[in-house]
This record gives C-alpha cells, structure tokens and sequence, in this order.
C-alpha cells in the first residue's frame, strides 16, 4: 500500500551498514521524518527507481513527493540524508533540516540523472520501459536548510573507494571491517567479501 500522510519519528538504530540506516524511502507522498539518530550508515535514504519497484512507483504517479526531515542525526556513518532517484524522473519536493552529520563522509547527498552512467542505467532497465516516469532521474526540487557537518577521525568509508580516498590525499587506516558469505559459484566452499570497511581518516 502506498504510505501517504505519515509520521517517522523518535527512533535510532546503531552499527548500521555503510549506505543504509534507518529509512529506506521509495515511494510515499506528504511524509515527515523527524529526531532519527542512526550511528553508521546513512540515517534517511531517500531513494526511488530499483528495478522491482519501477512499475509500483510509476501506478498513479507515486514515487517520493512531498517529503520532510527534521532534526536527523548521524555519527560515524556515511551520510545523515541521501535523495537519489535513479530512474524515476517523477520525484518531487523534499525539505530537509536541521541535521548533524558528525564524523561522516558526506553530510547531504543529492544527485541526479548527471551522476549515473549508461551502465548504470542500464542496469535500472530503462529500456524495458517505454512509459512516462522512466529514464535519468531526478527530483523536481529539494530545499536543505541549517545543516551542521563536524570532522572527526571515525568516519565509515567504503573499502571498494580506497584508491580514490589516496588519490584526494585522505590518509584512510583501516580499523575494522565487515564481511558477507558469498557461495562459491563453482559449487565449492562459501568465500567470505569484504562488504564494507571502517577507517580512521
């Protein structure tokens, strides 16, 4: 069921994976999220366009409209708010603030239809659906205001980006990491993966 007019609020979650936290927002209108503390991860995910969702989202223009976040918090994660359509080009309006993002890796995330390839867009299946609502997406408007981003030396970076931390100069040690159970493919022993990575900066 498609959640209109609803209320987030007064929860927490700690040791959260590196890209998610508390919220994984895909589709909902007129929704408020307010005083989330999440350590690790990224707090609110604001995120429409995955592959099994497409044709849910696309029924009655739905998708994300009318969103707002109020006094989000996040400690040592990867990012407090993140708004990322992906294939969804019938996003609308989020509001967004009074956050603290400390000792993160990003504060606010917001991309759009720049931020994603060929590759990836194929990988969304656009092709598959020759409808209005699919194709580089994007987010009619998003307001952020009074946002607050401390530095600290415990932020969680992704294991997969080290090069490109070296690269803009970050000295990334690693503290600690988290690992997944892949089966083999071949029919052999399971192969654990490193999935995410926690560093000092």
């Amino acid at each position: 069921r498609y959640p209109v007019n609803g209320i987030i609020e007064n929860t927490s979650a700690v040791n959260c994976h590196y890209g998610y936290g508390i919220v994984q927002n895909a589709s909902s209108r007129n929704i408020l999220f307010r005083d989330l503390f999440g350590e690790g991860g990224c707090t609110l995910r604001l995120e429409t366009g995955p592959l099994l969702l497409n044709e849910y989202q696309l029924f009655d223009g739905r998708a994300i409209h009318d969103i707002y976040a109020r006094n989000i918090y996040t400690q040592d994660g990867k990012n407090t708010v993140m708004v990322s359509p992906h294939s969804m080009t019938n996003n609308g309006y989020v509001n967004i603030e009074n956050t603290v993002c400390n000792g993160c890796e990003y504060g606010i995330v917001v991309s759009g239809k720049a931020e994603f390839s060929t590759k990836e867009l194929k990988k969304d299946r656009i092709s598959d659906y020759d409808v209005e609502g699919i194709g580089p997406g994007r987010t009619r408007e998003v307001y952020i205001n009074n946002t607050f981003a401390l530095y600290t030396e415990t932020a969680t970076l992704k294991v997969q980006n080290e090069k490109a931390y070296k690269e803009l100069g970050v000295n990334a040690k690693l503290r600690s990491e988290r690992q997944i159970i892949n089966p083999s493919e071949d029919g052999g022993k399971s192969v654990k993966r490193t999935c995410y990575s926690t560093y000092n900066c």
